[in-house]
């Protein structure tokens, strides 16, 4: 007989870093004057997160080319209004040290022209190689237990692995929860998170031979 079954592992780790997906964005007529506007705060943006993670706090800092457009704006009456020109430089940054992400979070958030987009909690690439054979294993060991169970409600004793499909692995990281409050005696807002933990799973498809 044969028993084709899908084994499935969780492992859930706290995270270990955090990637910042920020824009740096301006909107007016003045195409000039917008672009040398957003391509200053581009510079302010750089070197402040260039100072915050050159203590090793983090890395990976990459700002994108700057892109422009326009946008012609109607009335409700179908009226050719203001012309609107657009700059925008997109970048993002890992911080290994969770500790410091609130207070530069709290910074870009009032800085003129900044968005901080989304922040995704991640595991360590070393993590993740460390974790793949435990996560394997266990997707391989629970594949192996119900192809048993199938193989002794139908009679049989023995199960052999005849193939081995490894359906890749998901990382199902936390959105985080996240509160503002104000610094004593300060203006700048520093963002406190309580990141969640990182979910990595393993899914092998199996097929069995039960004799």
């Amino acid at each position: 007989m044969k028993i084709t079954v899908t084994g499935a592992s969780e492992l859930k780790l706290p995270a270990e870093c955090a990637v910042v997906s920020l824009t740096v964005s301006l909107t007016g007529t003045d195409r000039a004057d917008i672009v040398a506007r957003t391509a200053a705060i581009v510079d302010q943006v750089r070197d402040a997160l260039t100072a915050a993670i050159a203590d090793g706090a983090g890395r990976d800092l990459r700002l994108s080319n700057l892109r422009t457009w326009t946008n012609v704006l109607h009335d409700d009456r179908g009226r050719q209004g203001e012309t609107q020109h657009v700059a925008e430089v997109r970048g993002t940054v890992t911080f290994d040290d969770l500790s410091r992400l609130g207070d530069v979070l709290g910074g870009l958030s009032v800085a003129e022209g900044v968005n901080v987009n989304h922040v995704s909690w991640e595991l360590r690439e070393e993590t993740m190689r460390r974790l793949q054979p435990e996560a394997l294993r266990a997707a391989y060991a629970d594949a192996t237990t119900r192809a048993t169970w199938i193989a002794e409600a139908a009679g049989f004793t023995t199960v052999t692995v005849a193939s081995v499909q490894d359906n890749g692995r998901q990382v199902y990281r936390g959105a985080g929860k996240t509160a503002m409050f104000m610094e004593i005696g300060g203006s700048v807002p520093s963002i406190r998170l309580d990141p969640e933990d990182v979910d990595v799973s393993a899914d092998l498809t199996i097929r069995f031979r039960a004799s």
